[in-house]
């Protein structure tokens, strides 16, 4: 005895709970992603994207130049280090809040 084509099939849910109904007809359901970071890097330029990896960059070697900094086992040249790891996220920082500024007038 044969299903109709468009019943739902049932699938199993992967962490083992009830089984669930499954969409049969594929030109009904939508693939695109459409979740909040979809939105937000869909529209954005290479240069968009570069600010913004220079900016988390920076922004991640001013959040843990102290912890390691701290958590080194050397001790000597630990100033210069901190200070070298501190400049640079500083200046990819601010040179990614500049660039967005230039591109943002003009």
């Amino acid at each position: 005895m044969r299903r109709p084509a468009l019943a739902p099939q049932l699938k199993r849910d992967p962490l083992g709970g009830s089984p669930r109904a499954a969409p049969t007809n594929l030109f009904l359901h939508d693939k695109r992603a459409t979740g909040p970071m979809a939105d937000q890097t869909q529209g954005k330029s290479a240069g968009e994207r570069i600010e913004d990896a220079m900016r988390e960059v920076g922004t991640l070697l001013i959040a843990f130049a102290p912890l390691d900094a701290a958590l080194s086992e050397r001790k000597e040249h630990i100033a210069v280090f901190l200070l070298l790891f501190l400049g640079l996220g500083a200046l990819l920082f601010v040179g990614a809040l500049v660039l967005e500024r230039r591109r943002s007038h003009v």
